[in-house]
């Protein structure tokens, strides 16, 4: 699913190494820190913007997946309103593995996401 390799490569020039590991993790399950990683991340800090970036792509997916199988499930079939809630545990499931590996300080490729992320932001 993703390749993982450890490097946290925090430019040092903004925010301490611990509070860089906490934005990234955070930056997967909740998109709107995502959206501010990327905004108040310095040029220099190449891993806060990459998982940002990787975040926002991830979670603006997976949110146009989930409103794409729920709505006709939903709609025509109220008995696989489970189906739809075992899918947002899914997500959850995963954007939660990738908060720990983004905390571990490990650099992955989320497949399809990691092409979006622009150039400048890569590390």
């Amino acid at each position: 699913m993703a390749k993982a390799k450890n490097k946290n490569n925090s430019g040092g020039e903004g925010l301490s190494e611990d509070a860089s590991k906490i934005l990234a993790a955070l930056s997967y399950p909740i998109w709107i820190v995502a959206l501010i990683t990327i905004l108040i991340a310095k040029p220099k800090d190449k891993y806060e913007k990459y998982h940002g970036y990787q975040g926002l792509f991830w979670g603006i997916a997976m949110f146009l997946v989930y409103l794409v199988l729920s709505v006709p499930m939903y709609g025509i079939f109220w008995r696989t309103q489970g189906l739809v809630s075992l899918l947002g545990i899914a997500i959850l499931g995963i954007e939660i593995y990738f908060a720990v590996l983004a905390y571990q300080g490990k650099k992955f490729q989320i497949p399809v996401i990691y092409n979006l992320i622009p150039a400048s932001a890569k590390y």
